[in-house]
């Protein structure tokens, strides 16, 4: 079975990753996930194929951030769609 990447959408569209989970569509990894782990029903729920995943990226940049006075290496990416 495919595997899947599981985002959850917020309100500031802003998508957290939730976790991982196969099945035969993106719907059947979403009700995998939910029999795993604590996942609320009212959000609105993305399920990307993993092969398929780094097509909806930019290329990674590197940026260097501040963090209780030491520099901190962060990879930036594109939301998924």
């Amino acid at each position: 079975m495919p595997r899947y990447i599981i985002f959850e959408k917020t309100r500031n569209f802003d998508y957290k990753l939730k976790g991982r989970a196969e099945g035969k569509t993106g719907g059947d990894a979403i009700k995998n996930l939910r029999k795993r782990s604590y996942v609320n029903t009212k959000s609105p729920y993305i399920a990307i194929p993993v092969n398929v995943f780094g097509k909806y990226q930019f290329n990674p940049t590197s940026k260097t951030i501040k963090v209780l006075g030491k520099n901190t290496k962060t990879t930036i990416w594109k939301k998924p769609k």
